[in-house]
């Protein structure tokens, strides 16, 4: 049996970060969409869950 469990939490829909619940090591699945962390993130540190170009926000609890 494959269980996923989610190594973060996204605050808010209109989020481009979600915040680490755990540490989380390069190579690591982070989620069930099979998104795979690219550095060590401690946990409670923020973790891009989409490409955010140069010069555009980011948005944790839906907010700037």
């Amino acid at each position: 049996m494959n269980k996923t469990k989610s190594m973060t939490v996204c605050l808010n829909v209109q989020d481009n970060v979600a915040v680490a619940l755990t540490n989380l090591a390069h190579g690591d699945v982070i989620g069930p969409g099979g998104m795979i962390s690219n550095a060590n993130v401690p946990a409670g540190h923020k973790i891009a869950i989409c490409e955010i170009k140069a010069h555009n926000p980011v948005r944790k609890y839906g907010q700037i």
